[in-house]
């Protein structure tokens, strides 16, 4: 037996973390261009991501009038958030947008990605994007990320 060879017991949050990451890799390679916009512009504020971005979160949920006009009904913001990657029913992919200070445990959005239908990104600049969705066929929302790089 080699005596440099260690084994290593894996925790069980760590397993959940593997298989989060599991399931939203299988969702990323089935995705469209907009989706994996979407994924990469959240993932860059990840809590797993050591080189996490800085920067700002803004959701407004309401309804989408034209393509330039939104009418929000709620509006929910956060200053240097953090994305949790986790799952729903261990089979859907969800991002759980959470403010960065760890004493108010304060979420501003939670969604699951596979309800996400009529997605459309804007990349305004490198760091910028507009991005408004359908969620569930009913809801509509507009996420405002940008990065203070």
């Amino acid at each position: 037996m080699n005596k440099n060879t260690t084994n290593t017991i894996k925790k069980p949050y760590e397993l959940k973390a593997e298989h989060n990451k599991d399931v939203l890799n299988t969702f990323f390679e089935n995705s469209t261009a907009d989706f994996k916009t979407l994924v990469d512009a959240l993932l860059a504020f990840g809590n797993t991501n050591p080189d996490r971005a800085t920067g700002s979160i803004t959701v407004s949920i309401g309804n989408k009038v034209t393509d330039n006009c939104f009418t929000a009904m709620l509006i929910s913001h956060t200053n240097k958030p953090v994305i949790m990657i986790g799952n729903w029913n261990n089979v859907e992919p969800t991002f759980c947008i959470k403010d960065s200070n760890y004493r108010t445990n304060n979420i501003v959005c939670s969604l699951n990605l596979t309800l996400i239908n009529n997605l459309c990104v804007d990349k305004i600049s490198d760091k910028k994007y507009i991005i408004d969705f359908k969620y569930d066929n009913s809801i509509d929302y507009q996420i405002d990320i940008t990065y203070n790089r």
